[in-house]
C-alpha cells in the first residue's frame, strides 16, 4: 500500500467515508473518542493532532477523488467538527446527543456563513465548514446546558 493510499485512508476513516450517510457515520465514530479523553490536556492534544491531521491529510487526499470539491467519503473533518462541538463540554448523555444533533444539524444546513466558509474551497473549505459547524455548536450547546439543562 502506497503513502497515498494510507492518507486516504485516514481521511476516510477506512471504510466509514463509504457507508451510507457517512458524514453522520463519521461523526458516530467519533463520539467513543469523547468519552475516552477525559482530561483537558488529552482533548487538547487530541483536538490539534486531528485538525492537523484531517487538513495536511486532505490537501494530499482531495486530488485523488476525481475532482470533486468536498468528496462525502472523506469525514477526517467530521472528526474535526465533533470535536470542536464538545471542547470544554461536559460529556453527559444529554450534552452527547444534543452536540450529535447540534453539529449534524449545522453540518448539513450550512448556515450562519457556514457556507461561504465551504466555499473557499479545497483543504480549507473541506475542513474549516466542520470546524465551524462545531464552533456554532459548542456555542449553542453551552448556552442550552447552561440556561436550559
Amino acid at each position: 500500500m502506497n503513502i497515498k493510499n494510507v492518507i486516504k485512508n485516514i481521511c476516510t476513516l477506512g471504510p466509514i467515508g463509504y457507508l451510507p450517510m457517512p458524514g453522520t457515520m463519521g461523526t458516530l465514530a467519533t463520539l467513543p473518542l469523547l468519552f475516552v479523553l477525559k482530561t483537558s490536556f488529552a482533548y487538547n492534544i487530541t483536538l490539534v493532532t486531528v485538525l492537523l491531521l484531517a487538513l495536511i491529510c486532505t490537501h494530499i487526499a482531495l486530488p485523488l477523488f476525481n475532482g470533486k470539491k468536498d468528496p462525502r467519503a472523506i469525514v477526517i473533518d467530521e472528526v474535526a467538527g465533533t470535536l470542536v462541538t464538545f471542547y470544554g463540554v461536559t460529556f453527559t448523555s444529554s450534552t452527547v446527543l444534543l452536540g450529535f444533533l447540534l453539529f449534524r444539524f449545522f453540518d448539513a444546513v450550512k448556515p450562519l456563513g457556514i457556507k461561504r466558509v465551504e466555499n473557499n474551497g479545497g483543504t480549507w473549505g473541506v475542513v474549516l465548514d466542520d470546524c465551524a459547524a462545531g464552533l456554532i455548536s459548542n456555542v449553542l450547546l453551552r448556552f442550552i446546558i447552561f440556561y436550559v439543562l
